[in-house]
């Protein structure tokens, strides 16, 4: 959601609260909106409360907490991330979001988010690769929909040059309903799936199925300029050169300061006998400007 709707949201939930303060979800998501919103201690407590008020002994009680703490703990990640200078606060907070995380997963072993943000804790704040790749595979496992977990197993699959294993994934990823969903509201890097199937079929020397991959990322996102580089790569490796000046003249548009656009250009005119043009390209690049 937008902050908008997240500061619409409150408002309502606020006045649930008010009048049903035993109510859990109302107190689960005012917490989870206040989080959003960057009030991350009033959040927290909202959501503290509404894990003690949890009190079934039943599957969907246990989730329900899982959840909750789940929560809590990625409210510290996101306060660390939105901060100017969060330095200082790094080991609390990284800790305080672990502890939550393993009584997250103790309630509730099947929780696929927690094993996301784990994951993430991991990578970014324990220096521990391997314990992270561990936890993303196994929210993957759970939910391919968990796109956090997905995009860091391509990552690492595609720099072992395991492309099968990319395929698998980002497969599993695009047939999800729940991946569909959020990547549709990723403003950083929603296409990637499409990319890496691309560029798994570029390694394969299957460039018909590459440009297929390339242009449905590019319906996904027109500003992916990795996709744009590839689907020129696509077209210029079966030889229609046409198609490739286009691709990388607009990617040359989209930044002028990309040097694999420039350069690919470069091959592209020579390959059609445009030598001046070529030329002029590559020395532009070799002097820097």
């Amino acid at each position: 959601m937008e902050k908008l709707e997240y500061s619409l949201a409150e408002n309502l939930l606020r006045g649930v609260a008010e009048e049903y303060p035993d109510d859990y979800q109302a107190l689960k998501e005012l917490g989870w909106c206040d989080v959003q919103l960057g009030r991350y201690e009033e959040g927290r407590k909202y959501m503290e409360s509404a894990y003690i008020k949890v009190k079934g002994t039943d599957t969907a009680s246990f989730e329900e907490r899982s959840v909750i703490l789940w929560r809590i703990a990625e409210s510290y990640l996101i306060q660390l991330n939105k901060e100017d200078d969060p330095e200082e606060r790094v080991a609390e907070y990284s800790k305080l979001s672990f502890d939550s995380l393993i009584k997250a997963l103790k309630q509730w072993q099947y929780n696929a988010p927690a094993y996301t943000s784990l994951g993430m804790l991991y990578l970014n704040y324990f220096e521990n690769k391997d314990r992270a790749l561990k936890c993303f595979y196994k929210a993957f496992e759970l939910d391919a929909g968990e796109v956090h977990s997905s995009k860091e197993l391509v990552k690492d699959f595609s720099e072992r040059g395991d492309w099968e294993m990319v395929d698998l994934v980002c497969l599993r990823v695009i047939d999800s309903e729940r991946a569909k969903r959020l990547l549709s509201i990723d403003d950083d890097d929603s296409s990637w799936p499409y990319r890496m199937l691309a560029c798994s079929a570029l390694e394969k020397q299957n460039d018909v199925k590459a440009i297929e991959y390339f242009q449905n990322a590019l319906r996904t996102d027109s500003s992916d300029l990795e996709s744009w580089i590839g689907l020129g790569e696509s077209y210029l490796a079966r030889g229609r050169l046409e198609a490739s000046l286009k691709v990388f003249t607009h990617a040359l548009e989209l930044d002028p300061e990309n040097w694999q656009s420039a350069y690919l250009l470069a091959v592209v005119e020579s390959s059609m006998g445009e030598f001046q043009d070529s030329i002029q390209l590559l020395k532009k690049l070799l002097h820097g400007n």
